[in-house]
C-alpha cells in the first residue's frame, strides 16, 4: 500500500493507529477470519474490575488480540507511516490531480509532487476519456465495458495506461478514477500561485492527444 500512496497525495492524508477490536464488530465476532484471535479483554479492565479474566471477557468492550502468524506489526508498520508523513507533507504544500470535463475528451491535470515543481498536462479522448469516466463510482471491469460499449480487450489496454500513469487505482476487479473533478474558484488560491511559479509544463503523449482546445468546466 505505501506505494501507492504517492498517487493520493491529492486527496486527504488519513490518520493512522493500531487496530482495535471491540464487541460487536467483524473483529471480535470472527476474529480467525482476519488472522487473530482474542488474547482477553484489555489490560486496562484489570485496573477496574476485581474479577476472574473469563468474567472480564464477558462484561469488555475492547480486547487485546494477537496474530494467528505471530507477525509483528514492527516489520511493516514503520514503512506505511513515513509514506503517510510523506503525503500529509505533499497535501500540505497544494498537490493536485483535477479533472475537467468537455465535448469527447477528459483533461486532468496532475500536480501531486508539488517537491518536483512540475505539473503534467494529460488529454484523454474517444476510448480513453470513456474508460476513464466509467471508473468514476469504482466500477468492476464487466460494467465498463457495458457503459462504454467496447470490448474486454480494449478496456484491459486503456485501463493499462490509466494505471501506469496512476490516474486510477485498482482493488481487485474494481477501478477507480482518482482525479477531483475542477470546481470554478472565485479568487487565485495558493496552489494556483505555486502552478504559476511552477517550470512549463509537459505534455504526455501516452494517451491520444488532439488539437489544442480550452477545456471547460
Amino acid at each position: 500500500m505505501a506505494e501507492m500512496m504517492p498517487k493520493l497525495h491529492h486527496l486527504r492524508p488519513p490518520s493512522i493507529g493500531p487496530l482495535g477490536v471491540h464487541r460487536f464488530s467483524p473483529y471480535q465476532r470472527d476474529p480467525r477470519a482476519y488472522g487473530i484471535e482474542i488474547a482477553g479483554s484489555a489490560a486496562y479492565y484489570r485496573l477496574l474490575y476485581d474479577v476472574s479474566p473469563s468474567a472480564l471477557v464477558e462484561i469488555a468492550y475492547d480486547f487485546d488480540y494477537r496474530y494467528q502468524d505471530g507477525r509483528s506489526t514492527d516489520d511493516y508498520v514503520p514503512v506505511c507511516i513515513e509514506a503517510i508523513e510523506r503525503w500529509r507533507a505533499a497535501h500540505a504544500a497544494g498537490a493536485s490531480l483535477v479533472s475537467r470535463r468537455g465535448p469527447g475528451f477528459v483533461h486532468i491535470r496532475d500536480a501531486r509532487d508539488p517537491g518536483a515543481g512540475t505539473v503534467t498536462d494529460l488529454l484523454l479522448e474517444g476510448e480513453e476519456a470513456d474508460v476513464y469516466l466509467a471508473c468514476d463510482d469504482g466500477a468492476r471491469l464487466a460494467a465498463i465495458c457495458r457503459q462504454t460499449g467496447c470490448s474486454t480487450s480494449t478496456v484491459l489496454g486503456v485501463l493499462d495506461k490509466l494505471l501506469a500513469e496512476g490516474l486510477v487505482f485498482r482493488e481487485g476487479d474494481h477501478f477507480l478514477g482518482l482525479a477531483v473533478p475542477a470546481r470554478p474558484r472565485p479568487a487565485a488560491s495558493a496552489s494556483d500561485e505555486a502552478e504559476a511559479q511552477a517550470p512549463a509544463r509537459t505534455r504526455l503523449t501516452l494517451l491520444p492527444v488532439a488539437a489544442a482546445r480550452s477545456p471547460t468546466v
